[in-house]
């Protein structure tokens, strides 16, 4: 089937109602069958991808929609050393979780403590963020992933050692990257010469993609508060 989506909705709450009477009804697996469905029964025209992303990381009903606990944060931290960006993987050892509340989770992690970390600090102090690599050094590690109650004035306290500055400098210079949203649930790393020459495919990605999930997010969070945009973190330069 050919998908000719020119104008991306946000999903309705009776377009939900109907996916969840047929993912119910086809066992959450065929997920081909239950978007032609959707537009057999009902004329609602939704990829498979779609269908099947809105019902693991919204409808689902075995969701948790609490906070992370200290249980599944040391658990993640651990899972996410040892796969990298793959919040799917990740998400296999954290019944209730999806893919993309992991994600989420990391992202906002990281805005937050740069955001405390960087404060009052001299421009040749603060950190950029430009790679998941940083996440390999400990020092920098244990600032971009530290906990919602660390306050700002114990990051204010936090003096990096001269082998975490130089390992920062050496992979912001040896990673002039793009940073990008990957359509494929996880953060891919351009380089610069091929961020520049797909420049054009990505602005038009982001005409015919972003929207639907700016929409979704808004929608989203006015349904799920816990929920947590994470727009900026698609498309910048490192420094």
């Amino acid at each position: 089937m050919v998908y000719l989506l020119k104008k991306i909705k946000l999903w309705t709450k009776e377009e939900d109602l109907m996916l969840r009477d047929l993912t119910e009804g086809f066992g959450g697996r065929n997920w081909k069958k239950i978007s032609s469905s959707l537009k057999i029964f009902y004329n609602i025209t939704r990829t498979p991808k779609q269908c099947s992303e809105r019902w693991k990381n919204y409808l689902n009903g075995s969701l948790k929609r609490s906070e992370f606990s200290h249980m599944e944060i040391e658990k993640m931290l651990s899972l996410h050393m040892e796969y990298g960006n793959k919040w799917s993987k990740i998400a296999n050892f954290l019944p209730g979780r999806s893919s993309n509340q992991i994600k989420n989770y990391f992202h906002s992690t990281i805005r937050r403590n740069l955001r405390k970390f960087n404060f009052g600090r001299s421009a040749s102090e603060k950190l950029n963020y430009s790679s998941f690599k940083l996440l390999e050094n400990k020092e920098i590690r244990n600032i971009l992933l530290a906990g919602k109650d660390v306050k700002k004035h114990f990051f204010m306290k936090i003096k990096l050692s001269d082998e975490a500055y130089e390992y920062y400098r050496k992979i912001s210079q040896n990673s002039d990257y793009f940073i990008c949203k990957s359509r494929d649930d996880y953060i891919d790393n351009y380089d610069i010469n091929l961020a520049k020459k797909e420049r054009e495919n990505y602005e038009l990605y982001i005409q015919n993609n972003i929207k639907e999930e700016l929409n979704e997010n808004l929608y989203e969070e006015l349904k799920f508060p816990e929920f947590i945009p994470q727009t900026e973190f698609e498309f910048f330069k490192s420094n």
